[in-house]
């Protein structure tokens, strides 16, 4: 934690309004959710540049906004690169390190085939990016229904390698041969995958052989469904989030290692694939949604073919949620749904279909309170009934989702477990967050305006502030307060060194 001085002031404040839409709101007292703006239809990643201190957000369609606050004005975006720039026609994937652009993503997602790429926007002295390419795939056949491509993407802290998911192509494992065209088809070898990359690499080819990924150094893991959102937590721990397919397997948070199996096909969550066994009958399985893509499209049934799992190879389970939220699951042998905290049940991790995306963490120790350190984690999609019936669709069973979590982690022998808290509800379909300071900026996705459009939304954490002793607090004067135009603050650097100095009103919100 830096040594921070936090000045508290009185200013004026002007709250934001909105008529068209219910704002979220906080499930505690000391969190506030206040809405920033509006953001375009299919925005999927929100980053901040470090440089700058900009905020950036994407569409899957390959636009790039810069967000702009000005202080007493309304904030707003711009658009500054387009796929003319990039080149990257769907992006699922978006960093920045230093003053560089990383995106990830797709080229010609409508065609039979597809690549994935990974795409470098360098910063020139005179404010324009030189965009080039870190690395392209091999082409890979596309299932046309359940291609998850190239998604989640991170940099590691030193800022030398690159982490992206590709995807599987199919939900649970099933034959997916885009009516024929690839018969006998299931997932490639390059699909469900998490393939390493360093950033000093340009142009380079991704193979779409399983020896080869080995052999070149690109496999980091195996058995990934879609990891969509990954982070680095203070400690170096790389830590992903991953939804599972449309039957009720729990969703996970996944400790990563290299060289890990993560169980896609064979084991999603806590329950192995049914699929897998001689004499599956799907009519009797209480476990499928039948408002599921993949039930009202054939693809559960009694797969003789189905591979076996590989030999030897020990899958890796997600983190345990110890509760006491988003810990519902169903019981295969009645259909029932169970809370795991108030059953005593080891669960890994979160109630199925929350679709778990934008985790973050508070590496830098900004967020005071009991958050400090922590991780947070936002969930995609509605809540239903018992059922997990959401209007003719699905979503997570007696769970309400669309949320953000506050994640305390703990390694206990050799594992990973965390307490799960609902803080903020009623955001609409959460996609993507990023923390500034004592703040995390939550992105909205929509593909429509109606009900409503996606928005920005700020979520303000009480600052961890340094409680200063009887003698420190002498050698600092602040003044006058409260202040009109400037501001003075004279210390006795003798007396404490103080890193940085940050001006909150009176509700904690920092202004400078």
């Amino acid at each position: 934690m830096k040594n921070i001085l936090a000045v508290c002031l009185l200013v004026l404040i002007i709250p934001s309004t909105e008529s068209f839409c219910q704002i979220p709101s906080s499930l505690v007292s000391d969190v506030q959710v206040t809405l920033l703006t509006d953001a375009h239809l299919k925005a999927v990643r929100i980053c901040k540049d470090p440089i700058t201190t900009d905020l950036f957000y994407n569409t899957t369609s390959g636009e790039i906004y810069r967000i702009y606050q000005p202080t007493g004005f309304p904030a707003y975006d711009t658009l500054v690169y387009t796929v003319a720039d990039h080149g990257v026609h769907y992006v699922q994937g978006f960093v920045i390190h230093d003053s560089t652009f990383y995106l990830a993503g797709n080229l010609n997602i409508s065609q039979p085939t597809s690549q994935g790429i990974i795409a470098r926007g360098r910063l020139q002295p005179n404010g324009t990016r030189l965009w080039d390419t870190v690395a392209i795939s091999a082409p890979y056949a596309q299932a046309g229904m359940f291609d998850h491509r190239f998604s989640g993407l991170v940099i590691n802290p030193a800022g030398d390698t690159l982490i992206v998911c590709s995807g599987t192509r199919t939900d649970h494992g099933e034959l997916s041969t885009r009516n024929g065209m690839f018969p006998g088809m299931r997932d490639e070898p390059i699909t469900a995958k998490l393939l390493v990359i360093p950033t000093a690499y340009k142009d380079s080819i991704i193979p779409n052989d399983s020896a080869a990924l080995i052999n070149q150094g690109y496999l980091y893991a195996s058995g990934v469904r879609n990891f969509f959102d990954m982070a680095y937590a203070a400690n170096g721990d790389l830590f992903a989030t991953e939804n599972s397919g449309d039957r009720d397997h729990n969703e996970e948070l996944n400790w990563v290692q290299q060289g890990h199996h993560y169980g896609f096909p064979w084991v999603m969550g806590d329950e192995p694939n049914p699929m897998q066994f001689p004499g599956y009958d799907p009519s009797t399985d209480l476990m499928i949604n039948h408002n599921s893509l993949a039930w009202n499209n054939g693809k559960f049934y009694n797969d003789s073919a189905f591979p076996l799992p590989p030999p030897g190879i020990t899958f890796d389970a997600g983190v345990q949620n110890l509760g006491p939220d988003a810990d519902k699951l169903r019981d295969p042998a009645t259909g029932s749904v169970l809370d795991a905290s108030d059953g005593g049940i080891d669960f890994h991790t979160f109630t199925a279909h929350r679709s778990p995306l934008g985790l973050v963490f508070d590496n830098d120790n900004d967020f005071g309170a009991n958050y400090t350190g922590d991780a947070f984690m936002l969930s995609y999609t509605k809540g239903g009934d018992s059922t997990g019936t959401v209007g003719t669709g699905m979503g997570p069973f007696v769970d309400p989702s669309e949320d953000l979590l506050h994640l305390h982690l703990s390694k206990v022998g050799g594992v990973y477990q965390a307490t799960v808290n609902r803080i903020v509800h009623n955001f609409r379909h959460p996609v993507d967050g990023v923390r500034d300071d004592n703040k995390i900026y939550v992105l909205e996705n929509a593909f429509s305006v109606n009900p409503q459009p996606p928005h920005i939304y700020v979520v303000t954490f009480p600052p961890n502030v340094v409680t200063l002793s009887e003698n420190q607090v002498s050698s600092l004067r602040v003044y006058p307060n409260p202040f009109k135009e400037n501001l003075y603050v004279q210390q006795d650097k003798n007396k404490m060194n103080v890193e940085e100095i940050k001006i909150l009103d009176l509700t904690g919100r920092i202004i400078h």
